[in-house]
């Protein structure tokens, strides 16, 4: 073990460092550690967490424990606070540090060993080879462990590193192919709402590039747990914002839209066309837009939607909302009864410019009913110019005509 202070002689010490820069090294104070050289300290600093990993602490006295948890937690610390750039990051990879810091998050007894191992894994998984890695070194299953662990910010940032695992193509397959998105889906019961935030942040990059994902997800009741959080009351904008992502991905799917209906998402889906926050707003919509290819949802939402759809077109800042917006009346406008709900409800004043988005049609624009043939099939006024000839192909013909 290191002892305490810790990582003293780890900075100082270290002959490499004195060869390569013997100026430096002279120069420094013992007291003052820095960064400097955090590429050369990282391989020692991996070394030390290999070994610490290996050990049984349950050979030790309680206060020879935790001295030694200590000492985990403080490299642990110091290893987070070295990989700061890719450079670092690839650095600790290539020294092996994944699998001893997937380790320690899993099973080491102190619960700030486990907490900065799952730091220091999310950091090392959100660049490639992290990820490369993270299939061969086992790790996957030390999160799936770490996601369910007694301690709350130890679940906290097992989901957040396998939020990092999620960012690209190659971890939402890793996360799959594993069947990580059963425990993904678990997690969303969580007592602790930065859990499940999170947790929802990582389902929804996975349901948007992988379908059977999504197959999983909804053989696991995943609409029924999404919109019992809805219900909840009170909930951070980014809480809700993760939720009605998830029900839109689901959306997609001829099941999934099927769940949304049997579940009863619409009148939950038009309240939140109210809220304050953009993106929440947009993503609402957006999952009423793809729900509603479905014959029955286009039904539903002609009687439950429709004004605060025409509303959201004529008045939202938001440009996506607006054009989700559009796009659901154009389903909806696919019925014929939803055609004349949609000219009975906007087909005078202000509306008729969302009839005339939505429809195409002339008879409903602003100078349609009175100027017929003046104006085109958006509304503008057609002004027809009389062209003027140049002035020296007339002088051309004046001489013609003398000549």
């Amino acid at each position: 073990m290191l002892g305490a202070p810790p990582y003293r002689k780890l900075h100082y010490d270290s002959q490499v460092l004195s060869k390569r820069h013997p100026d430096r090294h002279e120069a420094r104070v013992a007291d003052n550690v820095s960064h400097g050289f955090g590429n050369i300290s990282i391989p020692r600093l991996v070394d030390f967490l290999m070994n610490a990993a290996s050990e049984d602490s349950n050979d030790l006295m309680d206060e020879a424990a935790q001295t030694a948890a200590a000492d985990r937690r403080d490299a642990l610390r110091i290893l987070l606070s070295l990989i700061c750039d890719l450079k670092s990051k690839a650095t600790a990879i290539t020294e092996g540090a994944i699998a001893p810091v997937g380790f320690m998050m899993e099973a080491d007894r102190d619960d700030g060993v486990r907490s900065y191992a799952a730091q220091v894994l999310g950091s090392l998984l959100s660049v490639y080879q992290g990820r490369l890695m993270a299939e061969s070194t086992g790790v996957v299953a030390n999160l799936r462990k770490a996601m369910f662990d007694s301690s709350s910010a130890v679940r906290f940032e097992a989901c957040r590193a396998i939020l990092s695992l999620t960012d690209d193509i190659m971890g939402v397959n890793t996360v799959v192919e594993n069947k990580l998105v059963v425990d993904i889906v678990a997690a969303l019961d969580d007592v602790t709402p930065a859990v499940q935030e999170v947790a929802l942040h990582a389902l929804s990059n996975v349901l948007r590039e992988e379908d059977s994902a999504t197959e999983v997800a909804l053989g696991k009741s995943l609409v029924s747990t999404l919109l019992k959080i809805l219900k909840q009351g009170d909930l951070a904008d980014d809480l809700v914002l993760y939720t009605t992502l998830c029900l839109q991905h689901v959306g997609n799917l001829r099941e999934g839209k099927e769940r949304i209906l049997r579940d009863g998402a619409i009148p939950l889906l038009t309240l939140l066309l109210d809220h304050p926050y953009e993106s929440v707003r947009a993503a609402a919509v957006g999952c009423m837009m793809v729900t509603s290819i479905n014959v029955q949802a286009k039904a539903e939402m002609k009687d439950v939607a429709l004004v605060r759809l025409g509303q959201l077109v004529l008045e939202d800042p938001d440009d996506t909302a607006r054009h989700h917006a559009t796009a659901t009346l154009q389903h909806i406008c696919e019925l014929p009864a939803g055609r004349q709900a949609l000219v009975d409800t906007f087909g005078h004043g202000e509306g008729r410019a969302v009839v005339a988005l939505v429809l195409g049609c002339l008879l409903y624009t602003s100078d349609a009913a009175d100027e017929e043939d003046s104006v085109d099939l958006g509304g503008r006024r057609i002004i027809k110019k009389k062209k003027k000839k140049k002035k020296y192909e007339i002088e051309r013909r004046q001489k013609k005509k003398k000549e």
